[in-house]
């Protein structure tokens, strides 16, 4: 859909990714300040277009635990002059509220439909993070543990990455030299030096530790090859 106007509430984006320099205009701190207040959770930033045939509304908050990708809530209406849900009635109201407070012109309604979503802010960071630093954060694990042969992949759960070890004596070693709950905290020191919205305060779990035959031989190779698409080998 070709985009004919965006109202800027932020500069953040409807794209999964790890939120660094987040910038909200005064549109956009008034309805993250109502929103909050109106949903009962801390709204960090928003996003909003309007295109052709469709108003979307992304909003990121904190209070709230999101499911993959962490998405909390979503949902179509078809008519935004018949809006069922209470939720999504509750978001345009208090955007179309604020636009008038700041003498903004209307959005145009008028034979659009209305997309919300809400998401789990420091979830859908985190998940961003290993999407965009895979290969930063393998590079530094492989400085760092030279001796093992390995390689690091995202994965697309609350785990977050997968360490695939080329041979069982490479995990062997990692486990008894190393430790795995060491090599992870190593990680975790690696994502928090970037962390500028507290999204890696808590601890990470520990990732999937496997070998590359392991991963072969549970069929799980073409779904991790999917979601790393930079890489050309486990």
């Amino acid at each position: 859909m070709d985009r004919i106007n965006i109202y800027s509430l932020s500069n953040s984006s409807s794209v999964v990714h790890f939120e660094k320099d987040i910038q909200n205009t005064e549109l956009g701190k008034l309805f993250n300040q109502k929103i909050s207040e109106r949903l009962g959770f801390e709204v960090v930033t928003s996003f909003l277009t309007v295109n052709k045939s469709a108003v979307c509304i992304d909003i990121k908050q904190k209070g709230r635990e999101g499911g993959v990708f962490g998405t909390v809530f979503r949902k179509t209406e078809n008519s935004m002059h018949n809006i069922s849900d209470p939720t999504c009635k509750l978001v345009l109201d208090t955007l179309c509220e604020c636009i008038d407070t700041l003498s903004l012109k209307q959005i145009d309604i008028t034979n659009k439909l209305l997309s919300v979503e809400i998401y789990d802010f420091v979830k859908r960071s985190r998940v961003g993070y290993f999407m965009e630093r895979t290969d930063h954060l393998e590079k530094k694990l492989k400085a760092k543990y030279q001796d093992l042969s390995f390689s690091l992949r995202f994965k697309d759960d609350d785990q977050y990455y997968y360490l695939i070890f080329s041979t069982d004596e490479d995990m062997r070693k990692a486990k008894e030299k190393y430790g795995i709950e060491n090599i992870n905290n190593y990680v975790w020191e690696l994502c928090r030096q970037e962390d500028t919205y507290h999204v890696f305060d808590l601890p990470l779990p520990e990732p999937v530790i496997s070998t590359r035959q392991e991963i072969i031989n549970s069929g799980a190779a073409m779904g991790i090859m999917r979601n790393n698409p930079n890489f050309t080998t486990l």
